[in-house]
């Protein structure tokens, strides 16, 4: 570390602990979510504590400060290496000195959160805990590397804003085959659910639900399923349009109160549920359905 960067560390130190205020994303138990399959812009953090001080406990590698911590998350969509560039401007475009740790891979979000207070301090080799880069470069840029990142795993990323500037931080993924998860900076909404009984079928004593779906941002991949309120239901598989039109056949008329829930498998999140009622049943107890007659002869007899 060069000296001007030692002696700003010391100003900045004995500010911060004047300071107890966080704001969005400066703590690990609270991280921000961001994809790499595009670029996106955010706000960075000003007049912050070091993340040392806000959550101790976390190995924070070679980030011998980390004042104005940012704290970001990412979820694998396809596997392959990820290369995310990192830059950090301020509001003229100048550059501002940008450091970063990244951490894991996690299970899933809950579990990464799990380990707030805990980053990096893996115990064994098979720990998901693991610092996977680091860098305290005095630049404007970074660059962070994962290699072969699988499907679903989570990785936390810690941001720090070195000289206290106010500006910008880039994401971009510029090199890799592997990719992240948009649909958490985007997440899926279901906008429409309807069902619509039909009447009651007297053969079979059954009817059928019918309905429209509408969506934005569904996931790319995964199976799209409506289930009504006894267990039926219908698959769509990936990639989803909206809006989709659904048909659950032969569900057995009672006149009781049912439902229909759509959820998609990848991000079960994205759910709703419709409500409405089921015709009456209509089957009949005893039905003839044929008689037959035979005429004897005539009896004068009688």
């Amino acid at each position: 570390m060069s000296p001007t960067k030692k002696i700003a560390v010391l100003v900045f130190l004995f500010f911060s602990l004047h300071l107890s205020i966080l704001g969005q994303g400066t703590s690990c138990s609270t991280p921000d979510p961001f994809c790499s399959d595009q670029t996106y812009n955010f706000p960075n953090n000003t007049g912050q504590p070091d993340a040392s001080v806000t959550n101790p406990g976390n190995n924070y590698g070679c980030l011998d400060t980390q004042p104005n911590p940012a704290w970001y998350y990412m979820e694998v969509a396809n596997n392959g290496d990820i290369i995310i560039d990192i830059s950090q401007t301020n509001g003229s475009g100048g550059g501002i000195d940008v450091d970063f740790i990244l951490y894991g891979p996690y299970n899933d979000l809950t579990q990464a959160i799990s380990y707030c207070g805990d980053h990096g301090n893996a115990s064994t080799a098979a720990d998901p805990n693991q610092t996977v880069d680091c860098s305290y470069d005095p630049s404007p840029t970074e660059q962070a590397n994962i290699t072969n990142a699988q499907a679903g795993d989570v990785y936390v990323l810690l941001l720090t804003n070195f000289s206290d500037d106010p500006g910008t931080i880039n994401f971009s993924q510029t090199g890799g085959t592997g990719s992240t998860n948009c649909n958490i900076i985007n997440p899926c909404v279901i906008t429409s659910l309807s069902a619509n009984p039909g009447g009651c079928q007297v053969a079979t004593n059954t009817y059928t639900v019918s309905g429209s779906i509408s969506f934005t941002d569904p996931p790319t991949s995964g199976t799209l399923t409506l289930t009504d309120c006894h267990g039926n239901n219908q698959v769509f598989n990936a990639p989803f349009t909206s809006p989709q039109a659904y048909s659950i056949p032969s569900i057995t008329a009672d006149g009781a109160a049912c439902d229909v829930t759509a959820v998609f498998s990848d991000l079960s999140s994205c759910t709703s549920t419709s409500n409405y009622n089921a015709p009456g049943a209509c089957a009949v107890s005893c039905l003839f359905t044929s008689i037959e007659d035979t005429i004897g002869l005539c009896n004068p007899a009688t």
